[in-house]
């Protein structure tokens, strides 16, 4: 019986993830927030967590200047732009 939890359970993990991928915007701030995490785990001092925290801020600044303000140009680009209906 637990082998059958075993082998169903990350198929079901699986099959139940969603299937459309998220914008490159949220997937930047994800990932920042996944090292700050890995980070964390891996620190001694406070002046680590600081460290960390440092990292983690430069990345998500990087994301907002990069992924993040080339999707918002594009999100507004694409609302300024009438739809042409004839």
């Amino acid at each position: 019986m637990n082998v059958r939890l075993a082998f169903a359970l990350p198929l079901l993990l699986f099959l139940g993830s969603p299937a459309h991928a998220q914008s490159p915007c949220a997937e930047c701030l994800k990932a920042a927030e996944e090292n700050l995490k890995t980070c964390l785990a891996d620190t001694i001092s406070v002046d680590d967590q600081i460290s960390c925290e440092d990292d983690r801020e430069e990345q998500l600044k990087a994301c907002e200047d990069d992924v993040c303000k080339i999707e918002r140009e594009n999100r507004d680009t694409n609302s300024a732009v009438p739809s042409q209906k004839e």
